[in-house]
Protein backbone atom coordinates (compact mmCIF):
# COMPACT_ATOMS: atom_id res chain seq x y z
CA UNK A 1 0.00 0.00 0.00
CA UNK A 2 2.66 2.65 0.93
CA UNK A 3 4.48 2.06 -2.74
CA UNK A 4 1.10 2.81 -4.50
CA UNK A 5 0.50 5.87 -1.88
CA UNK A 6 4.48 7.21 -2.90
CA UNK A 7 2.98 6.54 -6.83
CA UNK A 8 0.04 8.33 -6.51
CA UNK A 9 1.13 11.54 -4.11
CA UNK A 10 4.33 11.79 -6.84
CA UNK A 11 2.24 11.43 -9.95
CA UNK A 12 -0.42 14.20 -8.12
CA UNK A 13 2.77 16.84 -7.51
CA UNK A 14 4.03 16.57 -10.81
CA UNK A 15 0.31 16.70 -12.40
CA UNK A 16 0.04 19.78 -10.38
CA UNK A 17 2.88 21.82 -11.22
CA UNK A 18 2.12 21.27 -15.32
CA UNK A 19 -1.44 22.49 -14.78
CA UNK A 20 -0.42 25.25 -13.45
CA UNK A 21 1.59 26.55 -16.12
CA UNK A 22 1.12 24.28 -19.18
CA UNK A 23 -2.94 25.20 -20.04
CA UNK A 24 -1.55 28.86 -19.96
CA UNK A 25 0.99 28.58 -22.28
CA UNK A 26 -0.94 26.53 -24.98
CA UNK A 27 -3.59 28.70 -24.68
CA UNK A 28 -5.06 30.92 -21.97
CA UNK A 29 -2.49 33.05 -21.64
CA UNK A 30 -2.42 34.03 -25.41
CA UNK A 31 -6.26 34.60 -24.88
CA UNK A 32 -5.98 36.62 -21.56
CA UNK A 33 -3.29 38.70 -23.24
CA UNK A 34 -5.26 39.37 -26.02
CA UNK A 35 -8.61 40.81 -24.22
CA UNK A 36 -6.68 43.19 -22.04
CA UNK A 37 -6.02 45.02 -24.84
CA UNK A 38 -2.11 44.31 -25.91
CA UNK A 39 -0.26 44.94 -28.97
CA UNK A 40 1.00 42.70 -31.05
CA UNK A 41 -0.29 40.13 -29.27
CA UNK A 42 1.57 36.86 -30.96
CA UNK A 43 5.12 38.83 -30.09
CA UNK A 44 4.17 40.17 -26.60
CA UNK A 45 2.75 35.95 -26.25
CA UNK A 46 6.06 34.59 -27.54
CA UNK A 47 8.17 37.20 -25.48
CA UNK A 48 6.64 36.38 -22.50
CA UNK A 49 7.34 33.06 -22.97
CA UNK A 50 10.73 33.35 -23.90
CA UNK A 51 11.56 35.68 -20.19
CA UNK A 52 8.91 32.84 -17.90
CA UNK A 53 10.90 29.69 -19.54
CA UNK A 54 14.73 30.51 -18.55
CA UNK A 55 13.33 31.31 -15.32
CA UNK A 56 11.45 28.03 -14.90
CA UNK A 57 14.58 26.25 -16.88
CA UNK A 58 17.41 28.03 -13.37
CA UNK A 59 14.95 27.22 -11.05
CA UNK A 60 14.35 23.70 -11.73
CA UNK A 61 18.33 23.30 -11.42
CA UNK A 62 18.77 25.12 -8.29
CA UNK A 63 15.76 23.65 -6.65
CA UNK A 64 17.09 20.42 -7.35
CA UNK A 65 20.15 21.11 -6.55
CA UNK A 66 20.08 22.56 -3.23
CA UNK A 67 17.25 19.19 -2.35
CA UNK A 68 20.17 16.87 -2.75
CA UNK A 69 21.98 18.23 -0.07
CA UNK A 70 19.43 16.67 2.98
CA UNK A 71 16.18 15.53 3.19
CA UNK A 72 15.28 18.58 5.09
CA UNK A 73 16.41 20.83 2.36
CA UNK A 74 13.90 18.75 -0.12
CA UNK A 75 11.01 19.66 2.28
CA UNK A 76 11.77 23.54 2.34
CA UNK A 77 12.40 23.30 -1.49
CA UNK A 78 8.50 21.60 -1.80
CA UNK A 79 7.19 23.62 0.67
CA UNK A 80 8.24 27.01 -0.47
CA UNK A 81 6.89 25.93 -3.67
CA UNK A 82 3.60 25.22 -2.71
CA UNK A 83 3.59 28.47 -1.16
CA UNK A 84 4.71 30.25 -3.73
CA UNK A 85 1.89 28.88 -6.10
CA UNK A 86 -0.68 29.31 -3.81
CA UNK A 87 0.02 33.17 -3.08
CA UNK A 88 0.91 33.88 -7.42
CA UNK A 89 -2.15 31.85 -8.37
CA UNK A 90 -3.98 34.91 -6.03
CA UNK A 91 -2.14 37.64 -7.49
CA UNK A 92 -3.06 36.03 -10.99
CA UNK A 93 -6.68 36.60 -10.00
CA UNK A 94 -6.83 40.32 -9.25
CA UNK A 95 -4.39 41.28 -12.96
CA UNK A 96 -5.79 44.06 -15.12
CA UNK A 97 -2.93 44.85 -17.07
CA UNK A 98 -0.73 42.81 -19.52
CA UNK A 99 2.63 44.00 -17.62
CA UNK A 100 1.11 42.92 -14.09
CA UNK A 101 -0.14 39.64 -15.92
CA UNK A 102 3.01 39.23 -17.61
CA UNK A 103 5.33 39.68 -13.81
CA UNK A 104 2.81 37.32 -12.13
CA UNK A 105 3.55 34.31 -15.06
CA UNK A 106 7.00 34.80 -14.80
CA UNK A 107 7.30 34.71 -11.24
CA UNK A 108 4.90 31.74 -11.50
CA UNK A 109 7.57 29.56 -13.06
CA UNK A 110 9.89 29.73 -9.79
CA UNK A 111 7.32 27.52 -7.78
CA UNK A 112 6.34 25.55 -10.11
CA UNK A 113 9.91 24.72 -11.32
CA UNK A 114 10.46 23.66 -7.42
CA UNK A 115 7.29 21.39 -6.95
CA UNK A 116 8.10 19.65 -10.38
CA UNK A 117 11.76 19.18 -9.91
CA UNK A 118 11.44 17.66 -6.00
CA UNK A 119 9.02 15.81 -7.21
CA UNK A 120 10.70 13.90 -10.14
CA UNK A 121 13.55 13.56 -7.72
CA UNK A 122 11.35 11.87 -4.93
CA UNK A 123 10.00 9.54 -7.68
CA UNK A 124 13.32 8.31 -8.01
CA UNK A 125 14.41 7.96 -4.19
CA UNK A 126 11.26 7.15 -2.52
CA UNK A 127 9.58 4.99 -5.54
CA UNK A 128 10.85 1.36 -5.45
CA UNK A 129 12.35 -0.64 -8.87
CA UNK A 130 9.39 -2.78 -9.71
CA UNK A 131 6.96 0.47 -9.74
CA UNK A 132 9.46 2.55 -11.83
CA UNK A 133 7.61 1.62 -15.11
CA UNK A 134 4.43 2.73 -13.71
CA UNK A 135 5.43 5.97 -12.07
CA UNK A 136 7.73 6.96 -15.40
CA UNK A 137 4.39 6.39 -17.75
CA UNK A 138 2.32 8.42 -14.99
CA UNK A 139 4.29 11.28 -14.37
CA UNK A 140 5.43 11.58 -18.00
CA UNK A 141 2.29 12.00 -19.09
CA UNK A 142 1.58 14.48 -16.59
CA UNK A 143 2.31 17.51 -18.62
CA UNK A 144 -0.33 16.27 -20.80
CA UNK A 145 -3.13 15.23 -18.92
CA UNK A 146 -2.64 18.98 -17.49
CA UNK A 147 -3.21 20.37 -21.34
CA UNK A 148 -6.13 17.99 -21.65
CA UNK A 149 -7.62 19.26 -18.46
CA UNK A 150 -7.44 22.84 -19.29
CA UNK A 151 -8.88 22.02 -22.65
CA UNK A 152 -11.64 20.39 -21.32
CA UNK A 153 -12.55 22.90 -18.89
CA UNK A 154 -12.71 25.41 -21.84
CA UNK A 155 -15.04 23.09 -23.89
CA UNK A 156 -17.36 22.31 -21.16
CA UNK A 157 -17.55 25.27 -19.03
CA UNK A 158 -17.73 28.92 -19.70
CA UNK A 159 -14.87 29.82 -17.84
CA UNK A 160 -14.00 33.64 -17.80
CA UNK A 161 -10.38 33.78 -19.19
CA UNK A 162 -8.97 34.98 -15.67
CA UNK A 163 -10.22 32.18 -13.63
CA UNK A 164 -8.80 29.15 -16.41
CA UNK A 165 -4.91 30.85 -16.15
CA UNK A 166 -5.61 31.70 -12.70
CA UNK A 167 -7.08 28.73 -11.09
CA UNK A 168 -4.65 25.80 -12.00
CA UNK A 169 -1.77 27.16 -9.77
CA UNK A 170 -4.25 27.33 -7.02
CA UNK A 171 -5.51 23.75 -7.47
CA UNK A 172 -2.23 22.55 -8.36
CA UNK A 173 -0.96 23.87 -4.68
CA UNK A 174 -3.64 21.41 -2.87
CA UNK A 175 -2.64 18.74 -5.54
CA UNK A 176 0.98 18.76 -4.51
CA UNK A 177 0.37 18.92 -0.65
CA UNK A 178 0.79 15.53 0.12
CA UNK A 179 4.23 15.76 -1.28
CA UNK A 180 5.43 17.67 2.15
CA UNK A 181 4.63 14.32 4.20
CA UNK A 182 6.93 12.16 1.36
CA UNK A 183 10.01 14.65 1.56
CA UNK A 184 10.12 13.42 4.86
CA UNK A 185 10.08 9.72 4.63
CA UNK A 186 13.01 7.15 4.10
CA UNK A 187 14.13 6.70 0.51
CA UNK A 188 13.33 3.16 -0.99
CA UNK A 189 16.12 0.98 -1.45
CA UNK A 190 16.78 0.87 -5.39
CA UNK A 191 17.99 -2.66 -6.54
CA UNK A 192 19.08 -1.65 -10.06
CA UNK A 193 22.89 -2.56 -11.41
CA UNK A 194 21.94 0.74 -13.97
CA UNK A 195 21.20 3.19 -10.92
CA UNK A 196 24.88 2.33 -8.86
CA UNK A 197 25.90 5.64 -6.47
CA UNK A 198 29.11 5.38 -7.82
CA UNK A 199 28.70 4.44 -11.92
CA UNK A 200 31.23 4.51 -14.18
CA UNK A 201 32.30 7.91 -15.58
CA UNK A 202 33.34 6.47 -18.89
CA UNK A 203 30.05 4.67 -19.83
CA UNK A 204 27.41 6.64 -18.53
CA UNK A 205 27.60 10.09 -19.58
CA UNK A 206 27.92 9.94 -23.52
CA UNK A 207 24.28 8.24 -23.00
CA UNK A 208 23.20 10.88 -21.11
CA UNK A 209 24.65 13.64 -23.15
CA UNK A 210 22.62 11.80 -25.77
CA UNK A 211 19.30 11.67 -23.85
CA UNK A 212 19.63 15.11 -23.25
CA UNK A 213 20.02 16.28 -26.59
CA UNK A 214 17.39 14.27 -28.02
CA UNK A 215 15.09 15.57 -25.08
CA UNK A 216 16.00 18.87 -25.92
CA UNK A 217 15.40 18.18 -29.96
CA UNK A 218 11.83 16.85 -29.64
CA UNK A 219 11.28 19.43 -27.11
CA UNK A 220 11.69 21.89 -30.14
CA UNK A 221 9.87 20.13 -32.20
CA UNK A 222 6.68 20.04 -29.63
CA UNK A 223 7.33 23.49 -27.87
CA UNK A 224 6.52 24.44 -31.23
CA UNK A 225 3.14 22.81 -31.79
CA UNK A 226 2.06 23.46 -28.25
CA UNK A 227 2.29 26.79 -27.80
CA UNK A 228 1.59 28.29 -31.59
CA UNK A 229 -1.06 25.47 -32.31
CA UNK A 230 -4.21 28.41 -32.08
CA UNK A 231 -1.69 30.78 -34.16
CA UNK A 232 -1.49 27.59 -36.73
CA UNK A 233 -5.25 26.65 -36.79
CA UNK A 234 -5.91 30.80 -37.28
CA UNK A 235 -3.66 31.78 -39.81
CA UNK A 236 -2.27 28.39 -41.97
CA UNK A 237 -5.10 26.19 -42.29
CA UNK A 238 -7.29 26.77 -45.20
CA UNK A 239 -10.00 27.10 -44.98
CA UNK A 240 -9.63 28.03 -41.24
CA UNK A 241 -12.39 26.65 -39.23
CA UNK A 242 -15.43 28.86 -38.70
CA UNK A 243 -14.28 29.19 -34.91
CA UNK A 244 -11.20 28.74 -34.23
CA UNK A 245 -10.70 28.28 -30.72
CA UNK A 246 -13.78 25.40 -30.37
CA UNK A 247 -11.68 23.73 -32.93
CA UNK A 248 -8.33 23.60 -31.20
CA UNK A 249 -10.02 22.46 -27.80
CA UNK A 250 -11.23 19.31 -29.94
CA UNK A 251 -8.05 18.71 -31.68
CA UNK A 252 -6.09 19.31 -28.15
CA UNK A 253 -8.77 17.19 -26.58
CA UNK A 254 -8.07 14.40 -28.83
CA UNK A 255 -4.12 14.60 -29.29
CA UNK A 256 -3.68 14.65 -25.28
CA UNK A 257 -6.06 11.86 -24.74
CA UNK A 258 -4.08 9.47 -26.96
CA UNK A 259 -0.76 10.74 -25.62
CA UNK A 260 -2.45 10.04 -21.94
CA UNK A 261 -3.17 6.39 -23.11
CA UNK A 262 0.13 5.82 -25.04
CA UNK A 263 2.43 6.79 -22.41
CA UNK A 264 1.20 5.18 -19.54
CA UNK A 265 0.83 1.66 -21.91
CA UNK A 266 3.98 2.26 -23.49
CA UNK A 267 5.86 3.21 -20.06
CA UNK A 268 4.11 0.06 -18.51
CA UNK A 269 5.15 -2.76 -21.46
CA UNK A 270 8.53 -1.88 -22.08
CA UNK A 271 10.86 -4.38 -20.16
CA UNK A 272 14.22 -2.65 -20.47
CA UNK A 273 15.66 0.72 -20.89
CA UNK A 274 17.14 -0.93 -24.08
CA UNK A 275 13.94 -0.88 -25.49
CA UNK A 276 12.49 1.80 -24.13
CA UNK A 277 15.57 3.60 -26.17
CA UNK A 278 14.15 2.18 -29.68
CA UNK A 279 10.74 2.88 -28.87
CA UNK A 280 11.03 6.51 -27.90
CA UNK A 281 13.05 6.98 -31.27
CA UNK A 282 10.39 5.56 -32.93
CA UNK A 283 8.03 7.66 -31.44
CA UNK A 284 9.99 10.63 -32.39
CA UNK A 285 9.47 9.62 -36.04
CA UNK A 286 5.45 9.57 -35.01
CA UNK A 287 5.98 13.02 -34.31
CA UNK A 288 7.59 14.31 -37.19
CA UNK A 289 5.08 12.84 -39.45
CA UNK A 290 2.06 14.16 -38.05
CA UNK A 291 3.91 18.21 -37.77
CA UNK A 292 5.26 17.53 -41.28
CA UNK A 293 1.25 16.21 -42.65
CA UNK A 294 0.02 19.31 -40.91
CA UNK A 295 1.94 21.23 -42.75
CA UNK A 296 2.03 19.90 -46.06
CA UNK A 297 -2.32 19.44 -46.08
CA UNK A 298 -3.77 22.33 -43.56
CA UNK A 299 -7.15 20.95 -44.17
CA UNK A 300 -9.41 20.32 -40.99
CA UNK A 301 -9.66 16.76 -41.57
CA UNK A 302 -6.38 15.91 -42.11
CA UNK A 303 -4.99 18.24 -39.35
CA UNK A 304 -6.99 16.42 -36.93
CA UNK A 305 -5.75 13.08 -37.92
CA UNK A 306 -2.14 14.40 -38.05
CA UNK A 307 -2.38 15.54 -34.89
CA UNK A 308 -3.47 12.11 -33.22
CA UNK A 309 -0.58 10.62 -34.89
CA UNK A 310 1.51 13.51 -32.97
CA UNK A 311 -0.26 12.90 -30.22
CA UNK A 312 0.43 9.24 -29.84
CA UNK A 313 4.09 9.78 -30.21
CA UNK A 314 4.29 12.59 -28.03
CA UNK A 315 2.50 10.74 -24.86
CA UNK A 316 5.01 7.62 -25.66
CA UNK A 317 8.32 9.86 -25.58
CA UNK A 318 7.12 11.12 -22.61
CA UNK A 319 6.28 8.10 -21.05
CA UNK A 320 9.32 6.93 -21.01
CA UNK A 321 11.80 9.75 -20.01
CA UNK A 322 11.85 9.00 -16.47
CA UNK A 323 12.92 5.13 -17.26
CA UNK A 324 15.80 6.64 -19.02
CA UNK A 325 16.67 9.04 -17.14
CA UNK A 326 16.86 6.35 -14.41
CA UNK A 327 19.00 4.18 -16.64
CA UNK A 328 21.28 6.86 -18.07
CA UNK A 329 21.93 9.25 -15.42
CA UNK A 330 25.40 9.86 -14.05
CA UNK A 331 25.29 9.24 -10.21
CA UNK A 332 21.75 8.74 -7.72
CA UNK A 333 23.78 11.06 -5.49
CA UNK A 334 22.83 13.83 -7.51
CA UNK A 335 19.14 12.70 -8.69
CA UNK A 336 17.68 15.69 -7.91
CA UNK A 337 20.43 17.62 -10.43
CA UNK A 338 19.97 15.14 -12.63
CA UNK A 339 16.33 15.38 -13.04
CA UNK A 340 16.32 19.06 -12.66
CA UNK A 341 19.26 18.96 -15.75
CA UNK A 342 17.03 16.67 -17.89
CA UNK A 343 13.70 18.71 -17.09
CA UNK A 344 15.26 22.15 -18.01
CA UNK A 345 17.04 20.33 -21.64
CA UNK A 346 13.59 19.94 -22.60
CA UNK A 347 12.51 22.96 -21.35
CA UNK A 348 14.91 25.09 -22.91
CA UNK A 349 13.42 25.34 -26.44
CA UNK A 350 10.46 27.00 -24.89
CA UNK A 351 12.94 29.29 -24.39
CA UNK A 352 14.40 29.50 -27.58
CA UNK A 353 11.27 28.78 -29.75
CA UNK A 354 9.49 31.79 -28.71
CA UNK A 355 12.71 34.67 -29.36
CA UNK A 356 12.73 33.21 -32.64
CA UNK A 357 9.15 32.58 -33.56
CA UNK A 358 9.43 36.40 -32.45
CA UNK A 359 11.77 37.01 -34.96
CA UNK A 360 10.12 35.32 -37.95
CA UNK A 361 6.61 36.76 -37.19
CA UNK A 362 8.19 39.89 -37.22
CA UNK A 363 9.99 39.35 -40.35
CA UNK A 364 7.01 37.62 -42.08
CA UNK A 365 3.50 37.66 -39.94
CA UNK A 366 1.28 36.26 -42.84
CA UNK A 367 3.79 32.38 -44.03
CA UNK A 368 5.57 33.04 -40.57
CA UNK A 369 3.95 29.51 -38.92
CA UNK A 370 4.28 27.38 -41.55
CA UNK A 371 8.24 27.68 -41.09
CA UNK A 372 7.78 27.37 -37.62
CA UNK A 373 5.96 23.92 -38.31
CA UNK A 374 9.10 22.67 -40.74
CA UNK A 375 11.78 23.52 -38.08
CA UNK A 376 9.66 21.44 -35.74
CA UNK A 377 9.27 18.54 -38.18
CA UNK A 378 12.88 18.36 -38.63
CA UNK A 379 13.49 18.69 -34.98
CA UNK A 380 11.69 15.62 -34.16
CA UNK A 381 13.69 13.38 -37.11
CA UNK A 382 16.90 14.68 -35.21
CA UNK A 383 16.01 13.93 -32.12
CA UNK A 384 15.13 10.38 -32.93
CA UNK A 385 18.28 9.89 -34.40
CA UNK A 386 20.02 11.10 -31.73
CA UNK A 387 18.04 7.98 -29.75
CA UNK A 388 18.82 5.68 -32.83
CA UNK A 389 22.69 5.97 -32.87
CA UNK A 390 24.49 8.37 -30.19
CA UNK A 391 22.38 6.90 -27.03
CA UNK A 392 23.22 3.19 -28.11
CA UNK A 393 25.04 0.88 -25.25
CA UNK A 394 28.38 -0.29 -26.25
CA UNK A 395 29.74 2.38 -28.41
CA UNK A 396 32.57 4.52 -25.70
CA UNK A 397 33.30 8.21 -26.27
CA UNK A 398 37.14 7.04 -25.34
CA UNK A 399 38.59 3.65 -26.32
CA UNK A 400 40.16 1.84 -23.82
CA UNK A 401 44.33 1.80 -24.11
CA UNK A 402 46.05 -1.35 -25.21
CA UNK A 403 48.56 -3.06 -23.35
CA UNK A 404 52.12 -3.42 -25.22
CA UNK A 405 53.30 -7.04 -24.31
CA UNK A 406 57.53 -6.91 -25.00
CA UNK A 407 58.97 -9.96 -27.00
Amino acid sequence: MSLTVRVFVVTLAVLGGWLAILPGSVETLYRHLDELGTQNVTVTYSLTLGVGWPVFMGALVIGGRLGDRSASSRRTIVISGLAGMALIGGWMFFTTTPVSLIVAWVALQVPVAFVVSSSLALALTHVSQKRRRLVSGLTGTAAVFSIFVGALVLAIFAVPTTVALAGPALVASVLALPLVWLSGKAPAHIANADERPNAPATRIPRRWAALLSSGFLLSCATSITNGYIVVFVSTWMSPSPADPASYVNLVILAATSLSIISGIVVAVLVPSAERARIIYASSAILVAAGIILMALVPEASVVALATAGFGAGFGAANGLELTLVAAMQPSMQRVGLDVGMFTAATTLPYVLIPLVAAGIFSINPTDGIGTLWWIAGNCALAASGVMFFAARPGSQTSRPSRKVVKA
